[in-house]
């Protein structure tokens, strides 16, 4: 038979293999034509293809058991995986090791990808211990586009606003604290959540000088905190209503809600939380104002050992405390110490 020879391969001409299945149509045409039906019958009988699908099938049900029953033994061992992570995030937190902690928590998000609250975790963790905030809004804004809980979604928006005020963007935070908040609402739930929610909304109005926005949220607030027994969340309260007091010229009232402030954050959180830290340092700023240096130099000098001991030498808030102590070193003359607490904080 005659062949083309092209690019190295040899192509016959004019002639194709028949297949199997070819072959036997073929000759079921054949003995149809030939007017053999049983013939016919036996040949297609022969094939077997009932039992080889029923077969298949059969195998096919045993592999998906088999899938499903490991589904269930990854799920257990994730989930068991994950508390362990846990357990060591605490115990790093517990020595101060930040960067070890999050490790622990980032690894803890990539075993499952789909547990959004995991992600959260690891993203607010970064926020406020380690300063990535890059980081972190990637996540968060990941997140709201992976879940459709309305909760979850409204949680999400009070972080994102978290990092919007810690980054200065004050209107930006409002608006992501308005938007959970609105999302809360629609649940028609009294929830100590949404409490939060109030109280983020009234920490902007106080760091923007709306004090006459401050008060409203502040109590819609604290009305929710006492039916739910918050003591923390009283906590807010009292201290967003010494910023109001102080504002107004009362300052007996509020250094009144400052101490009370101090009092159940250290009975709550222990001495060395970081809103322990905010409390002593908002308490120095008092002190300063009323001249009252000894007071606020020892307490902007706590502030300042409490964020070196939880957040390391170089997080922006131990960088405030430093400005801090410059800015009082300075009011009392002392201008070499005044200088190298710039120093530190630059």
């Amino acid at each position: 038979m005659a062949t083309i020879r092209a690019n190295g391969r040899d192509h016959t001409r004019g002639c194709r293999r028949p297949s199997a299945q070819m072959v036997a149509v073929n000759q079921y045409d054949a003995l149809i034509e030939q007017g053999k039906l049983e013939e016919a019958e036996a040949l297609i009988n022969s094939k077997g293809t009932k039992q080889a699908l029923e077969e298949v099938r059969k195998n096919n049900l045993l592999m998906e058991k088999t899938l499903a029953e490991g589904r269930k033994v990854e799920a257990k061992m994730v989930s068991d995986y994950a508390s362990e992570l846990l357990m060591k995030f605490d115990i790093a937190s517990l020595r101060f090791a930040n960067e070890e902690a999050a490790g622990y928590l980032k690894e803890r998000m990539q075993l499952d990808t789909t547990m959004v609250d995991w992600g959260i975790d690891y993203a607010n963790f970064i926020r406020d211990y380690l300063g990535r905030y890059d980081e972190a809004m990637a996540i968060y804004e990941k997140a709201l586009e992976q879940t459709e809980d309305i909760f979850e979604k409204a949680e999400i928006y009070g972080c994102i606003g978290h990092l919007h005020e810690i980054r200065g963007n004050y209107d930006s935070a409002m608006e992501a604290f308005v938007a959970g908040v609105e999302l809360k609402e629609s649940l028609s739930t009294k929830t100590a959540s949404l409490a939060t929610s109030y109280h983020n909304i009234a920490s902007v109005h106080l760091t923007m000088n709306n004090y006459d926005e401050v008060v409203p949220y502040l109590q819609k607030a604290q009305e929710i905190y006492k039916e739910n027994g918050d003591s923390l969340g009283i906590a807010f309260v009292t201290s967003a209503m010494a910023v109001v007091c102080d504002d107004q010229g009362n300052f007996e009232e509020a250094e009144k809600n400052l101490l009370k402030t101090l009092e159940i954050r250290e009975r709550m959180l222990g001495e060395n939380s970081l809103d322990v830290a905010t409390t002593c340092a908002n308490l120095a700023t008092f002190m300063q104002e009323l001249g009252r240096y000894d007071e606020a130099m020892k307490y902007s000098h706590r502030a300042l050992g409490i964020r070196t001991k939880v957040l390391g030498k170089h997080h922006p808030d131990v960088a405030m405390s430093y400005l801090d102590l410059g800015s009082l070193e300075g009011e009392l003359g002392n201008n070499n110490e005044n200088l190298r607490y710039y120093e530190e904080a630059l």
